[in-house]
């Protein structure tokens, strides 16, 4: 696939036109067909790896949406890994972690409805905070963690308690300072 020659081209480290580069990066987010959506995120993965910090902060407004809610919710479990490997890439581009931070917690809240994408989310701030620790949850971000944490926590599915346990859990290996306000 496209997806496939983009990555091989990425890894080879022979760049190519940057500005193409970016644009299919961009687009990968919003794949539709299943088959290609992990192909997809294993470019946008490479991608991030490989561009400029700039480039990846720059790119981070239009794709962290898509990776959020197409990504981590994805059918496939390698496209899901994908979907939180690009987070924790986001993240370590930045000098902070607040922009991924706010945008996951955001969609957490919204989705308090949808279980499926709840647990998604939850499930990898759990695993960027299990990379990242303390540094990932910033004073802006600590309220509506908490705000989402509170509520996922009364959440009526088995699963959403579970992960909100296991953020809190993941919090106390980082000596509490992730939810101590």
């Amino acid at each position: 696939s496209a997806y496939e020659d983009v990555t091989r081209l990425l890894a080879s480290g022979s760049g190519g036109n940057q500005r193409e580069l970016f644009d299919c990066a961009r687009r990968s987010v919003s794949e539709a067909n299943a088959a290609a959506q992990e192909a997809a995120f294993n470019m946008l993965s490479v991608y991030l790896q490989t561009c400029a910090p700039e480039m990846a902060v720059k790119l981070r407004g239009s794709i962290l949406t898509g990776i959020i809610e197409k990504g981590l919710t994805a059918a496939k479990a390698g496209t899901r890994q994908r979907a939180i490997t690009c987070l924790g890439l986001l993240v370590s581009a930045d000098t902070t972690a607040d922009p991924v931070m706010t945008e996951l917690t955001a969609v957490g809240l919204a989705s308090l409805k949808q279980p499926k994408l709840l647990i998604a989310v939850l499930q990898a701030i759990r695993e960027l905070q299990s990379c990242f620790g303390a540094v990932l949850v910033g004073n802006s971000v600590k309220p509506t963690l908490l705000s989402l944490l509170s509520t996922a926590f009364q959440h009526a599915d088995k699963t959403v308690r579970q992960e909100c346990h296991d953020i809190v859990v993941e919090s106390s290996r980082w000596g509490s300072v992730c939810i101590n306000t």
